[in-house]
């Protein structure tokens, strides 16, 4: 399951990323990250697991063969103690091991269908993937005239060279703004049209 664990949690993140930007258009970097993680946590995974009732089906099998957590019996041989009998019938796993079961089926999922279908059985899961038929939110400056936004936006982008990005990474955005934000450092005094790439970061990490 490890390379689908892998998968399903790159596309968890991603998913829940993206939901959280379109849903908190206003929320910093800092609180969307905090968001995300109470999302993606292990323990949010494990509660998934136990309340749609897949906690039962993993299948692991560390194999004891003495003391107290023996629970491999030779062939042809009986135990008729029931209660001497159940830890032959257990499994002992960490909870993590079912949050991780949930990555792997979401990685099923995505690799054995599609995105549509993946993000639908996440929202079954109860998790907060991206949100459907919402507005895109704005990334400009709310200080900035509406009647002047895209005179200062044209102006910024052949100011500050954009046009040799697009270029070398051999791609037009239609928007500029989301351009100019994404290469916009936090600490910068020069942009004041969007807000800095903080939140776009919250998506990767």
């Amino acid at each position: 399951m490890e390379n689908l664990e892998i998968l399903g949690d790159c596309f968890l993140k991603l998913t829940v990323s993206m939901s959280l930007y379109y849903r908190h258009p206003l929320a910093g970097a800092g609180a969307l990250t905090v968001e995300k993680g109470k999302q993606i946590s292990n323990g949010n995974l494990y509660r998934i697991a136990v309340q749609k009732k897949l906690k039962n089906y993993l299948n692991v099998m560390k194999i004891d063969f003495r003391g107290k957590d023996a629970n491999w019996i030779p062939p042809g041989y009986i135990i008729n103690n029931e209660l001497e009998f159940k830890r032959y019938k257990t499994q002992k796993v960490k909870r993590k091991a079912f949050a991780d079961m949930i990555e792997a089926c979401i990685g099923a999922f995505l690799i054995s269908t599609n995105y549509s279908i993946t993000i639908q059985f996440m929202k079954w899961l109860g998790l907060d993937v991206i949100p459907s038929n919402e507005q895109i939110p704005t990334i400009l400056c709310s200080s900035i005239d509406k009647n002047e936004i895209d005179p200062i936006i044209n102006n910024f982008y052949k100011e500050q060279a954009f046009m040799d990005i697009e270029k070398t990474i051999n791609y037009t955005f239609n928007s500029k703004a989301y351009l100019i934000a994404a290469f916009t450092h936090p600490s910068s005094f020069a942009n004041r049209l969007t807000n800095c790439y903080e939140r776009y970061l919250n998506k990767f990490i």
